[in-house]
């Protein structure tokens, strides 16, 4: 991402709105009279879209099943990149998920 100031590469944000990018803090005081204006607003709105995110994120039904898959690879994952902490962690929930949707599976056969 560029600097909204000098178009060079932006690797600092604007501590207010989280969105403006800035190649140095001499960019940022340059570009202030600019961007005071807007600042408010983008923080407003990347706090609005974020909470639609959260929203969304928490509407979705949960598929346990994928789940249980994707703990076991990241434990892969993180076994091979010697993470063993991380790597045990992930097999204990994918083993607990494993083992309670087998116990519902069993549960609905009856």
């Amino acid at each position: 991402m560029q600097c909204v100031s000098c178009g060079k590469e932006g690797t600092k944000l604007c501590a207010q709105c989280g969105v403006a990018r800035y190649c140095s803090r001499e960019c940022q005081k340059a570009d202030w009279l600019n961007h005071k204006t807007q600042c408010k607003s983008l923080k407003l709105e990347k706090q609005s879209k974020s909470a639609e995110k959260k929203n969304a994120e928490q509407e979705q039904p949960v598929d346990y099943f994928q789940s249980g898959v994707d703990f076991w690879v990241k434990g892969t994952l993180s076994a091979e990149q010697g993470k063993l902490e991380a790597a045990a962690e992930d097999f204990v929930y994918a083993f607990w998920l494993d083992n309670a949707l087998t116990g519902i599976c069993e549960h609905h056969e009856q």
